[in-house]
């Protein structure tokens, strides 16, 4: 699992060093904000989403133990 995160941050920072790249800071600050957008949002919000499915999970059976 840990080995799958790391691959995968570092996926996404070639994907990103590839995206800015040179150029003027107009464009890069365009390419920038296409990018949030398009990787980094969603990215973020994947993430949240499968943390707050293992946090449930965890409340879940922690209460199951209680009992």
């Amino acid at each position: 699992m840990v080995i799958r995160a790391a691959n995968a941050s570092r996926a996404v920072l070639i994907d990103f060093i590839h995206v800015m790249g040179d150029g003027p800071a107009d464009e890069q600050s365009e390419r920038l904000a296409a990018w949030c957008k398009a990787t980094a949002k969603p990215l973020v919000q994947g993430i949240l989403a499968q943390h707050e499915i293992r946090q449930d999970l965890y409340d879940r059976m922690l209460e199951q133990a209680k009992q």
